[in-house]
């Protein structure tokens, strides 16, 4: 996993995603200005939490108790189905503690990526785009 992740979305979740924030916006009378400022905050955070950059595991710790670090978020990306059912948060980290979503696992551990859709031909562009629009046992 590195910072290539982040670039990883659906183009139809970043469709979506960007109708309703330019309605949200409008409606709080936000300009856009400021819509952008938010995408590029947005998106600079995205791609830290999706880096592989290590900090010293003191520092690591530290920045967890407050705000989301790489290797917090990465236990996300796991193949363990409780920690990707985790650490959600994309700024602060109480969201986690709080609704009891937090999950630490030592980042050198974790195994990344999914149990099915392993075959090339399961990889392909077309296949991915599709992957939305099919059940989970279809796939």
């Amino acid at each position: 996993m590195d910072f290539s992740t982040a670039l990883r979305f659906y183009p139809g979740e970043i469709l979506f995603s960007s109708i309703v924030n330019i309605a949200v916006f409008a409606i709080l009378g936000i300009s856009i200005e400021h819509l952008v400022i938010y995408r590029i905050i947005y998106n600079i955070n995205i791609l830290w939490h999706h880096s592989n950059m290590a900090l010293p595991e003191k520092w690591d710790r530290l920045l967890r108790a407050v705000l989301v670090s790489p290797s917090m978020y990465r236990v996300h990306h796991s193949k363990k189905v409780k920690e990707t059912n985790s650490n959600y948060s994309s700024v602060l980290s109480i969201w986690d503690r709080l609704f009891g979503s937090y999950r630490f696992s030592d980042p050198k551990k974790i195994v990344f990526g999914l149990d099915y859709d392993l075959e090339a031909e399961e990889q392909m562009i077309a296949r991915l785009l599709s992957r939305p629009f099919k059940p989970k046992n279809d796939r």
